[in-house]
C-alpha cells in the first residue's frame, strides 16, 4: 500500500499583490517534497477574488467571520487602486525626482530657495501624498 498525501496552501497578502506565495507539499512513502515560489496573478483576479470575499463576508454567519473576509477585499482593492496610482503617475513622479536631484545639484541657490522651487514645481505638477 502506498502511502501518498499532497497539500497545496495559497497564501493570500494584499500588501503583496500582484503576488502570492503558493506552497506545494508532496508527502510519500520515503520522502516528503515542498515546493515554495511566488506566483504574479492579472489584476482580474484579484478583482475577483475581492469580490468573492465581500459577498462570503456578506453571507457569512458569524460577525468576526464576515468582518474578517470584508477586511481583506477592502485591503486586495485599496492595494488595486495604489497599484493603478503609482502606473498612472510614474512619469510625472520620475520628472519630480530627476527636477530634486538637478535642484539639490545646484550650488548658487540656499536651501530655502531650492525647497521653495521643489515646492512650485510640486504644485505645477498637481503631486498628492
Amino acid at each position: 500500500m502506498k502511502a501518498d498525501r499532497h497539500f497545496i496552501m495559497l497564501e493570500i497578502n494584499p500588501e503583496r499583490y500582484p503576488e502570492m506565495e503558493l506552497t506545494f507539499n508532496e508527502i510519500t512513502e520515503h520522502e516528503d517534497k515542498l515546493l515554495e515560489t511566488k506566483v504574479t496573478f492579472p489584476k482580474e483576479f484579484w478583482l475577483n477574488l475581492a469580490d468573492t470575499l465581500k459577498q462570503v463576508g456578506y453571507y457569512g454567519e458569524d460577525e468576526p467571520t464576515k468582518q474578517g473576509f470584508n477586511f481583506i477585499s477592502q485591503r486586495i482593492m485599496a492595494e488595486i487602486e495604489a497599484e493603478n496610482r503609482r502606473v498612472k503617475f510614474k512619469e510625472a513622479y520620475e520628472s519630480f525626482a530627476d527636477f530634486i536631484v538637478e535642484i539639490n545639484k545646484r550650488t548658487d541657490l540656499d536651501n530655502v530657495r531650492k525647497a521653495q522651487m521643489i515646492h512650485d514645481m510640486a504644485c505645477q505638477l498637481k503631486l498628492e501624498a
